[in-house]
This record gives structure tokens, C-alpha cells and sequence, in this order.
């Protein structure tokens, strides 16, 4: 008698809980700069002094020929700039960071 009341409890529990359940709306893709209000610009020939220290450097998931180099000024501005491992050169798009 009393497995009988526990296998009717747990089946009314479960059948509670599976109603009661709703899908979560999907997550929008963020764009690219959208968060962060970043800015797309272009590199000369070199890394300008002005972009101050190199503080990290990572990889690509997506491509490993590729890694993000991360330089901050002294106001706190972040500066990323990739570079391609296989010939040797810095892309001509970099991504600035403004500090408020």
C-alpha cells in the first residue's frame, strides 16, 4: 500500500514539474563591438608607440594560425590587433577599446 502512494506521489511530481516547464528564449548573437562599443580601424605599418604595453596575447579557437595581441595605453584604453602566425604579419583592421 504505501509503495503504491510513493510511486503515485513521485508520478504526480513528475508530471508537475514537466508541465511546469517553459523554453527559454534563444540568445541574440551579439555583434561584433556591440557591447563594448568597440571600433574598427586600420594599421599602418607598424604598432604605434602611443598603444603602450602588451598585456596578453591569445589564440584563435576558430583559426590557429591566428592570435589577438592586447595592448593598454596609460589612460586605459585597449587596443587588439591580430596577427597571422603563417606569414608572419600583423592584419591591417585593429580593434580600439575607449576607457570612460
Amino acid at each position: 500500500m504505501a509503495k503504491n502512494i510513493l510511486i503515485y506521489l513521485v508520478g504526480v511530481f513528475l508530471v508537475v514539474f514537466l508541465v511546469s516547464c517553459a523554453k527559454l528564449p534563444e540568445p541574440k548573437a551579439p555583434i561584433m563591438g556591440e557591447k563594448f562599443g568597440m571600433e574598427s580601424l586600420k594599421l599602418g605599418d607598424s604598432i604605434p608607440l602611443k598603444w603602450g604595453d602588451l598585456i596578453a596575447v591569445s589564440n584563435s579557437i576558430n583559426n590557429p594560425d591566428f592570435t589577438r595581441w592586447w595592448f593598454q595605453d596609460k589612460e586605459g584604453n585597449v587596443y587588439i590587433v591580430w596577427y597571422n602566425m603563417s606569414t608572419n604579419k600583423f592584419l591591417e583592421d585593429y580593434r580600439f577599446l575607449k576607457r570612460r
